[in-house]
């Protein structure tokens, strides 16, 4: 799966211009430290280090157009996540299409109902977590099926 860099490079960015809006310094450190996986000099509110991935990712399907998707947190203090991104790719006929946000929360927010999903398509799902620093690596993929 080819989404790590990329997806950290844009979460770095969005989270990066979210900091220079409450006033945070030192940005381009961030940004070059979530798209290259190693931690950062600048210090976000106390946040020192990105947050690890999140853990126990779990899918369920609601009906043929809502899948539950849920994951615990590990972080706390110094590399407590501030965000979390939840992508999703569609799967036909064994071949895995490209991911996209489909969801995108606040931290303590450990849920999310996608009801964009289609009957009878089956999909692959992983969460990031972020914060001022950077980007987690990606949850391990969760693999479900909608009903017809």
């Amino acid at each position: 799966m080819d989404v790590s860099i990329r997806s950290r490079r844009m979460l770095a960015l969005v989270i990066c211009a979210t900091a220079i809006l409450f006033g945070f310094q030192n940005c381009g450190k961030s940004m070059q430290s979530a798209s290259t996986g190693t931690s950062g000099a600048a210090n976000f509110g106390g946040i020192t280090a990105p947050p690890p991935s999140p853990t126990r990712l779990n899918a369920e399907v609601l009906s043929s157009t809502e899948v539950a998707i849920s994951w615990v947190d590990p972080s706390s203090g110094t590399d407590a996540a501030a965000d979390f991104y939840v992508e999703r790719a569609t799967v036909t006929g064994g071949t895995v299409g490209s991911y996209s946000v489909v969801g995108s929360l606040m931290a303590g927010t450990l849920m999310f109902d996608d009801t964009t999903v289609t009957a009878n398509t089956t999909y692959n799902y992983f969460v990031i977590s972020a914060n001022a620093q950077g980007a987690s690596n990606p949850t391990a993929v969760v693999t479900i099926t909608t009903t017809p």
